[in-house]
């Protein structure tokens, strides 16, 4: 997780696919790096602007042109992975480069780094503020290199000669990012080799939550781009009034163009998809069928074609 929202740095507030990270002590923001951060002539960062947030300083986040990474490793296949994994590294190394901005302040958590489906083009997210997220370059690299392997460790579909090359790579601590991208140029995503989910989705699936284990039936429709669910009725969309194991926000559901990923929003009991723990920030991809737990709760996905 993000270590400025980990120190109660900053706060996030989600509006839709949009974000504004909220500061909680005005005086952290850093007016400088702000402006650096509009005039940038490239777009190798998600577009932003300073709001007040109930007397609070605020950077809104602009994505919704893009797919999180997170969202879009799902769908990719070793060719995909690497094209992405590329531009992730060289815009990171281009920003240590330039000097302007310091790399400790971006956000690399994996559904805080967007990408274009089209292009696999990558657009960070820059944090403006003398609190740095990192104490420096190498502990970016550590983490960055951390979760590209649990990545390709956890993900067969992109398990190419390719891609265990790379993981080889990541693993030798004597091999720079520099010289990773350099091994990497010869990485080309032939025509037709990568299908995101804006184009095997089904947009005319609707989404049920079933309950499958308690007296009172309980089902829950995701209607909403972004569909949250706890047993708070002033946060959740999807209120589980019967289980007090759930927390007040639990877990969410996102639909991408029919697809629906269900996440965990550090809920203190757990989110399971059959029997297999969903971790924060690390969406899962559901299906038809699928047995979803909440703390002690089961509840099973129906995919229905929506009426027309």
């Amino acid at each position: 997780m993000f270590n400025m929202l980990k120190d109660n740095t900053i706060n996030e507030v989600s509006c839709g696919a949009d974000f504004t990270y909220v500061f909680n002590d005005n005086r952290d923001f850093l007016l400088t790096d702000y402006k650096v951060l509009q005039n940038q002539s490239n777009s190798e960062f998600v577009k932003c602007m300073k709001i007040m947030y109930n007397g609070r300083i605020g950077i809104s986040y602009i994505c919704c042109s893009y797919k999180p990474f997170a969202f879009l490793l799902q769908e990719m296949n070793g060719d995909s992975f690497l094209v992405t994994v590329m531009n992730i590294i060289k815009d990171i190394v281009d920003v240590k480069k330039n000097g302007f901005l310091s790399c400790e302040n971006i956000d690399i958590s994996l559904d805080k780094i967007f990408v274009e489906p089209k292009t696999l083009k990558v657009h960070l997210v820059y944090i403006p503020t003398a609190q740095k997220n990192m104490a420096d370059f190498t502990n970016i690299e550590d983490e960055l290199r951390t979760s590209l392997v649990k990545i390709i460790h956890d993900n067969y579909k992109i398990q190419n000669d390719k891609v265990m090359k790379f993981k080889e790579d990541l693993t030798n601590g004597m091999v720079s990012l520099e010289d990773i991208i350099s091994g990497m140029k010869d990485v080309n995503m032939s025509a037709g080799s990568y299908r995101t989910a804006m184009h095997t989705g089904s947009a005319d699936s609707v989404m049920k939550i079933i309950s499958i284990n308690d007296p009172r039936h309980c089902v829950m429709v995701v209607d909403k781009t972004e569909y949250r669910i706890g047993k708070n009725p002033s946060l959740a969309d999807g209120v589980i009034s019967f289980n007090k194991a759930i927390s007040r926000l639990h877990c969410k559901i996102t639909n991408i163009s029919g697809k629906y990923y269900i996440s965990d929003l550090n809920s203190s009991n757990g989110t399971y998809v059959n029997r297999k723990k969903v971790q924060p920030d690390t969406p899962q991809l559901l299906q038809d069928g699928d047995i979803i737990r909440l703390a002690n709760s089961d509840f099973k996905i129906s995919l229905q074609r929506r009426e027309v």
